[in-house]
């Protein structure tokens, strides 16, 4: 593995200049899912308990 650095620059110009890539580009993103975490029941509890340190839930709080 080796690091490439700020890539972005590079995928723009590839997707702008080969066909292929762009092709390969768009069957990833029409893989894509967008899920709204909001939406999920009890997400946001979880993510607000896992904020503080030491980590809480009410099961841990119960002696």
């Amino acid at each position: 593995m080796a690091a490439i650095g700020n890539g972005s620059l590079e995928g723009a110009a590839l997707c702008l200049l080969s066909r292929a890539f762009h092709a390969e580009l768009a069957a990833y993103l029409a893989r894509i899912t967008y899920l709204d975490l909001s939406e999920v029941p009890g997400y946001m509890d979880e993510l607000v308990g896992a904020s503080f340190l030491p980590h809480t839930s009410p099961e841990r709080l119960r002696l």
